[in-house]
């Protein structure tokens, strides 16, 4: 299924351009695709609900954008992102982070709420 869908190469060989025998109207195969990405992330991520955070923590971290087709897949990961982790493993998360430095702590928490925080100042005034 995979190879059809364009996602492995047809020979085997690395590197090697996917090739179909049957060709899927140019629509239907990039919505079949990120479809099966989309349910490839949820099983990865109820799998192991900790890499939303390390996910979060690398791109905000390393500066990459995470697909579209993992914010699709994250909201049916949250239960069990809040159910079987330990919470000491999401601290751990959270401090790794918080250790990154201030430029990749705000980017990680843009990340996480969907939109700027405002640039707070210590003191205040």
């Amino acid at each position: 299924l995979a190879r059809k869908m364009g996602l492995l190469p047809s020979d085997g060989a690395a590197g090697s351009p996917a090739r179909s025998d049957s060709p899927a109207p140019a629509g239907a195969a990039g919505e079949g695709a990120e479809a099966l990405q989309v349910v490839w992330w949820i099983k990865v991520l109820r799998d192991d609900p900790l890499r939303v955070l390390r996910a979060l923590r690398f791109s905000a971290k390393l500066g990459f954008q995470l697909h579209s087709s993992f914010w699709l897949a994250v909201p049916f990961a949250l239960s069990s992102l809040q159910s079987k982790v330990a919470g000491s493993r999401k601290k751990d998360e959270l401090v790794k982070i918080a250790r990154a430095g201030r430029e990749p702590l705000l980017t990680f928490l843009d990340l996480s709420f969907g939109f700027p925080l405002p640039n707070a100042t210590c003191g205040g005034g």
